[in-house]
């Protein structure tokens, strides 16, 4: 059976309506478009290979030779052939630049943070080797700890072959850790279910006040790079429910996949970066490890063991996914609630965010615009490319990558490239659209 090339998965799959009514014009008139492969995979019509196995017919293909625009031909033949909605299109406008994975495009967090507080890039990553030494140093400690190492500031910033960069400013030490073998469980349960079953009354670590909110879904969209109302929200929502403030908070968990996500979580609860209390109880992502956003389920587990051991004391933990997407809060203790469990409608906060303003976003730019966050792919070898989000000249956001020049690049790297202008150029149905700076 074949795979899915992974230019493939730009787009949605079908919904079940959808496949079955494809499936009965295959049925009836039989397959009339080719499967095209690339590199022995599925690049376009995988549901029509599908199909044709349900169906037990032989499917047809063409097998594509390598090509440099086979991004463009995938592209070009769905928007042509499928109704997307304007968040589905934004979604393909996203991976086609290079933006469909996390690890791409939480850089573009941590740059526009740089560029807000006026740091240089030199400050600025000293500055994220002297947030995550600490987490590495909790990480050494935790016998559960994926890489239970603790780092110095500048061996954590250092570029080394070990070390290699990943995407500008994050070398990899700096990023998640997703690929790993662990789990985690937790029982929930009513206090009286508890009890029947024989919980001891010191196992007990009770929800105090939680709320759950995504910031504006398409990336493009958001007010800026450098926050996020969803995490302000729904820790101050948290908080209230559980009517205690963030001095009343002991241990914290801070979801930490990578740099920007702490700084900004903190951002939002108030906490410095530099809590006496610390901003992990694991050792974070990219230290004590986690399948995945299944970490929070991990940092639930340790911080339950953390007020186990302090009965009485709060514990606060975060959770986050996507792009700095979607995110929760909960507030914990030993200690039993004093009124019953009664969370707000998720639905008040959530309108609340989207009803915030939206810039205009132009898919086809052409003409003069300015840097607004970016970020510089590295591969083992190399560069592999320049993403940058930016402004034009009608203040239109739009997204494009960066000639793949060696010495543009590298000054992307070495000086402050955000109001940085140049020139971008929209790229043919289906292709990249280009910023050339000045």
């Amino acid at each position: 059976m074949l795979q899915q090339h992974p230019l493939g998965k730009l787009f949605p799959a079908m919904t079940a309506e959808e496949y079955e009514h494809a499936k009965a014009d295959i049925r009836k008139h039989g397959q009339r478009e080719p499967i095209l492969l690339l590199d022995g995979q599925v690049l376009d019509g995988w549901h029509r290979y599908r199909i044709c196995l349900d169906l037990g017919v032989e499917p047809k293909v063409k097998t594509l030779a390598r090509r440099a625009d086979a991004l463009a031909e995938v592209v070009s033949r769905n928007l042509a052939r499928r109704q997307l909605g304007p968040g589905q299109r934004y979604g393909v406008l996203l991976s086609r630049h290079g933006l469909g994975r996390p690890i791409n495009a939480y850089p573009l967090f941590e740059n526009a943070l740089r560029a807000r507080d006026g740091r240089s890039i030199a400050e600025h990553q000293q500055r994220l080797g002297e947030l995550f030494a600490p987490f590495t140093r909790v990480a050494a400690a935790n016998s559960e700890a994926w890489f239970p190492i603790e780092r110095s500031a500048d061996e954590l910033i250092t570029v080394t072959e070990r070390n290699r960069m990943v995407g500008f400013p994050y070398p990899k030490y700096l990023n998640a850790i997703m690929e790993v073998d662990q789990s985690a469980g937790v029982i929930i349960t009513s206090l009286a279910k508890a009890r029947a079953l024989g919980v001891a009354e010191d196992r007990m670590v009770f929800l105090h006040g939680c709320a759950d909110a995504h910031d504006i879904w398409n990336l493009l969209e958001r007010q800026n790079f450098h926050s996020s109302p969803a995490m302000q929200m729904t820790g101050a929502r948290a908080l209230e429910m559980a009517e205690i403030g963030l001095a009343d908070i002991g241990p914290i968990d801070l979801y930490s996949c990578f740099p920007s996500a702490v700084q900004i979580g903190a951002e939002a609860l108030g906490l410095a970066l530099d809590d006496p209390r610390g901003l992990t109880v694991t050792g974070g992502l990219p230290y004590a490890g986690g399948p995945g956003n299944n970490y929070a389920m991990h940092s639930v587990v340790v911080m339950m063991q953390r007020l186990r051991a302090k009965p009485g004391d709060y514990g606060l933990v975060t959770a986050n996914g996507w792009f700095l997407t979607k995110q929760s809060t909960g507030v914990y203790s030993t200690r039993a609630p004093c009124r019953p469990f009664e969370r707000q409608d998720p639905a008040v906060i959530q309108g609340q965010i989207d009803a915030l303003p939206r810039p205009i976003v132009i898919e086809a730019p052409q003409g003069r615009g300015k840097i607004e966050t970016y970020t510089v792919v590295h591969g083992r070898e190399g560069y592999l490319m320049g993403i940058v989000i930016g402004r034009d000249e009608q203040d239109r956001r739009f997204v494009a990558q960066v000639a793949s020049d060696p010495q543009v690049l590298e000054s992307l790297e070495t000086n402050e490239g955000i109001g940085r202008m140049g020139y971008v150029q929209s790229a043919p149905a289906g292709g990249k659209n280009l910023f050339v700076p000045d």
